[in-house]
């Protein structure tokens, strides 16, 4: 399948959210470009590629290295455009027929999908809740398509807000108040792996009615000359309210353990804007393997715990 890879409407290459401008730059010629521009040039590009896709293909995958092996239209051969083998139709259909014949793990298979970088046309290995990664060879940020369509399709997202440096500065700040914080820990090498990671959420609107009873007392001391008194009333207190809950979060996915999202809380809901894959460019991003069914007794958990405070 192919991956889907934001491009620079000037010059074709790849373009990453800068989380500080909320604008897309290019990585190579730096033109910068809003969501509404980079997503509108890319589904044009999509469009007029599935409307050629029942056109004969003019390119296979290179057997030697996996680039892709382009129709040389003087030769009449396959020509690889990383590692420059060359072969004729035959060969490349003849390879690719072996391949499908070839056995595989069927619980690998069943978990991970293979997806065409659009760059470089490597092949991306991904489990089967990737929605956004990056491309092992050229590095270059591709969005899955058909991850989080149709039911998947997250509502609302909220973009990040700040850049690695400052990511990267945060985390440094934070190991230099740790006093047994292993060198490792805080080394170059452990660095270049922070990365950014969009986390699906289900949000809860809820309508609670509520009915408390209590015994509730009135202490009242007081002194007259050496002597000390203590006036204790006591009351039977009665309450009842109508509550509105908007947006009570949940985690949705089982890699990331709950009690570490719940400490990242609360997001703020003004920042949040319409979902729109565009924003996954430059980031990691999973979709949500919780559904909101396995999600509703915590959701109802958080909610009592907020009612009762």
């Amino acid at each position: 399948m192919e991956a889907l890879q934001l491009k620079c409407p000037n010059c074709g290459g790849a373009v990453t959210l800068d989380p500080k401008s909320g604008r897309f730059i290019c990585d190579f010629c730096s033109s910068d470009f809003s969501s509404e521009e980079v997503s509108g040039q890319n589904k044009t590009s999509s469009d007029s590629t599935d409307k050629t896709a029942s056109s004969p293909q003019s390119e296979y995958k290179c057997p030697v290295c996996g680039g892709k092996a382009v129709l040389n239209n003087e030769s009449g051969l396959y020509v690889c455009d990383f590692c420059t083998s060359d072969f004729t139709e035959e060969e490349l259909t003849e390879d690719s027929d072996t391949l499908s014949d070839e056995p595989q793990n069927s619980v690998f298979a069943e978990h991970t999908q293979l997806y065409v970088c659009g760059s470089c046309g490597a092949e991306i290995v991904c489990d089967e809740n990737t929605a956004a990664t990056f491309c092992h060879y050229c590095h270059g940020p591709v969005a899955l398509k058909g991850r989080v369509e149709g039911a998947l399709t997250p509502e609302l997202i909220i973009p990040f807000k700040i850049d690695r440096d400052f990511a990267e500065d945060l985390f440094k700040k934070w190991c230099g108040k740790k006093v047994f914080v292993p060198n490792s820990f805080r080394s170059e090498a452990t660095l270049e792996k922070m990365v950014g990671l969009y986390v699906p959420y289900w949000l809860a609107d809820c309508k609670v009615n509520a009915a408390a009873d209590y015994d509730a007392r009135k202490i009242n001391r007081y002194s007259r000359g050496d002597t000390h008194y203590t006036e204790t009333y006591y009351y039977h207190v009665s309450r009842a309210a109508k509550m509105k809950y908007a947006g009570i979060p949940a985690d949705g996915s089982k890699k990331l353990d709950d009690k570490l999202m719940d400490s990242i809380e609360p997001f703020d809901y003004d920042f949040a804007v319409p979902f729109d894959m565009s924003w996954f460019s430059g980031f990691y991003a999973d979709k949500y393997d919780v559904d909101k069914a396995a999600v509703a007794p915590r959701i109802k958990a958080r909610l009592e715990q907020g009612v009762k405070k």
